[in-house]
């Protein structure tokens, strides 16, 4: 029978070999991550985030509507979708409910605060709250977000987001202006707002 010290041996020896696997598991993952990313064209590279599903769009394979509403639904994927279906001549494949501008906007916010110094990740909510026009050719559609613990911003409560837009751009996935939120929870002026987008 092992002793108490033989014990401790015993499962120091194996947390030591755990950790020397995951290390290992880590580095290989690591890098060939970096040299899978490395022998993608720049096109490739753009949907990687969505790569099974712009494989099989590439090889022409039936996509499932459940598959596609799935990718669709997510905020960060939403435009990848789009822009991969719109490449491959198969928008009629898109969801109907998602082809407003309004749920482009949506994801562009929410991959803007994702890349944001500041915020750094997707918000867990973000609903669409009102949309104000400055002048016959550009408008804003303001967005209402919030982040839970233990996100540096979670105390915030809700924060506002703009989206702003060439109201004569009718494509409801088209790049938007200008991005930007003060993340207050008051909505800031149409005064302000139009500072912002004159100098953006």
């Amino acid at each position: 029978m092992l002793d108490s010290g033989s014990n401790m041996e015993l499962i120091q020896l194996v947390i030591g070999i755990t950790v020397v696997i995951c290390i290992k598991l880590f580095i290989f993952k690591f890098f060939y991550n970096r040299f899978r990313l490395a022998k993608l064209s720049p096109e490739e590279l753009k949907f990687d985030k969505i790569r099974k599903f712009y494989s099989k769009l590439k090889k022409n394979k039936a996509l499932n509507k459940n598959e596609i509403l799935r990718h669709t639904k997510n905020l960060e994927n939403r435009i990848l979708v789009f822009q991969a279906l719109k490449n491959h001549n198969k928008l009629n494949l898109f969801p109907n409910e998602f082809l407003k501008r309004e749920k482009a906007s949506e994801s562009y916010l929410a991959n803007w605060l994702n890349m944001n110094d500041e915020f750094d990740s997707i918000p867990d909510e973000i609903h669409f709250f009102e949309t104000i026009d400055l002048d016959e050719c550009t408008s804003f559609l303001i967005f209402r977000f919030k982040s839970f613990e233990p996100h540096l911003f979670a105390n915030r409560d809700w924060m506002y987001g703009y989206v702003g837009y060439n109201k004569l751009d009718i494509d409801p996935y088209a790049i938007p202006e200008i991005i930007f939120s003060e993340f207050d929870n008051k909505i800031i002026s149409a005064d302000k707002i139009k500072k912002k987008a004159l100098f953006k």
